[in-house]
Order: structure tokens, then sequence, then C-alpha cells
């Protein structure tokens, strides 16, 4: 059955959306009519955008409209949504999986019930991640206190256990500790430490490829780069052996470790999701990350201030660094640091 679309402004009628949408975007907009001044023009543009036909009936998409809360729209998102709808002939809603069997029905849809998602604004969305971030940061804490508690308590318990032992059994008394290898730095950097919540606050925040370096550092198995920043050079630990490299090729296999670990965590998140985030945020998290790796490797201001950040993060564990070398009895102070 036909359908035509009608300017709810002045009543214009064409039979083409894309004649409709020339209409509404003329920098001289159309003179209302008496009927249309009990409308907001958001809910003019998204009654024009509504197929029209003698089944469609106007009056319960105007009922639908108008109970709903006022909303904020971008005119040219709707003109996007729509247009991908009619060109991909698309019969499934993005936004609640609906499915139809015509597509002027999606439409319909997409315009009235769904139309909240489209034009949820960005402090709602905001408010929303905050929340969100708060709740993994308050078990982030709650995890560090018991896990603390929990070492301090085993520990006091297994040194006093193993003292008193061998004190009674052997006269003496010998404590063994086993050092975990620091790991090579052409493998992954090794996250067991780092539990679902903080996982997620990492994958979640705007700085995620800075925050991720500061938390892996927080383990003493991936304190394996050392920057001498008189030279430009660093040196890091490879496969049980010293390997001097330039600052800028460190920071370079570091960021593209980093993107990919941080492409595990987004599987993760999206495969369990504990915390509920939505699929739509966490793919553009995904974007925004991949987006990240391009603009880094693409433009060379952001690579020199990425790698000014990443040495300074590594910098302020330089002492932890050469002392870990020490305990493993192969640095011996002679590599310029």
């Amino acid at each position: 059955m036909p359908v035509n679309y009608i300017c709810k402004r002045c009543n214009y009628t064409s039979k083409r959306l894309g004649d409709l949408k020339k209409h509404l975007n003329k920098k001289i907009i159309c003179t209302k009519t008496p009927k249309s001044y009990g409308y907001t023009d958001e809910e003019l543009i998204i009654l024009s955008l509504i197929p029209y036909n003698s089944d469609n009936n106007q009056e319960n998409n105007i009922i639908n409209i108008s109970t709903k809360d006022t909303i904020i729209i971008n005119k040219q998102e709707l003109f996007d949504i729509i247009t991908n709808i009619e060109l991909n002939k698309k019969k499934e809603c993005d936004y609640c999986s609906k499915k139809f069997n015509i597509i002027n029905n999606l439409k319909n849809h997409v315009l009235t019930n769904c139309r909240l998602k489209l034009s949820l604004n960005k402090d709602e969305l905001q408010n929303d991640i905050s929340s969100i971030i708060n709740n993994i940061q308050h078990n982030i804490d709650n995890l560090t206190h018991n896990l603390t508690t929990n070492l301090t308590n085993n520990l006091t318990n297994n040194l006093t256990n193993n003292l008193t032992n061998n004190i009674t059994n052997n006269n003496s008394i010998t404590i063994n500790l086993q050092m975990k290898p620091i790991i090579s730095f052409d493998k992954d950097w090794d996250i067991s430490h780092l539990d679902e919540a903080v996982k997620q606050s990492i994958f979640l925040s705007s700085y995620k490829f800075t925050k991720f370096i500061e938390h892996i550092l927080k383990n003493d198995r991936n304190l394996n780069v050392l920057f001498d920043n008189e030279n430009n050079k660093g040196t890091v630990f490879v496969n049980d052996e010293f390997k001097v490299m330039d600052k800028s090729n460190i920071v370079d296999e570091s960021i593209s470790k980093i993107h990919s670990q941080l492409t595990q965590i987004y599987n993760e998140i999206k495969d369990n999701n504990t915390y509920l985030i939505p699929c739509k945020y966490l793919e553009n998290e995904k974007k925004h990350t991949d987006d990240k790796l391009d603009d880094y490797k693409n433009n060379d201001n952001i690579r020199k201030n990425v790698i000014g950040c990443v040495v300074d993060i590594f910098d302020k564990h330089k002492d932890e660094i050469i002392e870990k070398y020490k305990e493993l009895d192969i640095y011996e102070g002679t590599i310029g640091f």
C-alpha cells in the first residue's frame, strides 16, 4: 500500500522520504498550521518522519508521543536512523530487537516506542556510567580491605607456625621465599592480580591505556622496563637478559600490547557482564579503544605526548624495578641508571 510523508508543521506531502528531509532541512522553516502549535518542534519532526497510509492511525502516534516525557533529539540523527532502515531494508529494531514484517512498521516503532533510547541525552548516560563506576570502585575498596586483612592474618599465622616448627624440630630457622620471575617484555603483562571489578573500571575509564599501565605495575612480575631519559633509550628484560631499545619503540610495543589486552578484557566483560553494562556503551568503549590506537599510530603529536606519559608512569616505579633486578641477582648497576 502506498505511503506518504506529511510535514506536520505545514502539511507538505511527499511520497519520498528524501524530499521530506530536504523540506525539513530548509534554511527558511515552513510556516506552522494552527493545529501544529499543539506540539513541540521535536514532536513535529518525529510525526513528520512516520510513514502515513490509510491503515496507519496517526492519532495513536500522536497520543503515544504526547504521553512520553519531554525529549531532546538530534534531527540529523533521526534522519540517519530512518534512512539506514530504508536503505538496508531492515526489519529488526536495533534498540529492543523486536522484529517486523513491514519496514514502515519498524520506522513507526523506532520513532515512537523506542525513541527514548534514540534521544537519551548525554547527561543521563553519564549519570548511569558514573553510577556503574562508583559501584565498581566500592567493590574494589571492599575487596582490597578483605584481601589485605586475609593476607595479613595468613602471613602471620604461617610465619608463626613455620618458625615454631623449625625451632622445635631443627633448632634452626629456615624461611624460603619463592620469588616469581619477571615477565619477559615480549609477552603479555600478567593481569592475574586484577579482579573483574578492577578490569571493568579500567575499560570504562576515559584514560584506559594509562590506567592499565598504572595497575599492571602494582604486580612485581610486570616490572620489566627501565627508561634512561638522558639518551632516549630504555632497557627491557627479555628472555632472562637485558635488551637496550629506543624509548619510542618500547612504548610502541607497550601500546600495542595494552590494546590487545584491553580487547581481551572487553570480550570478558561482554561474555559475563556482571554489572549489566549496556551493550551499546561497551561497543562504544571498544571503538574508543581502537580509535586511541589509531590516533597513536597516525598522529605524531599524540604519539609524542603518549610516550612522555608512559615514561613518567614507569619512572615512578624505577626504584622498585632496580630492587627487583637486584633480588634476582641480574642487575649490576651498569646500564646507565
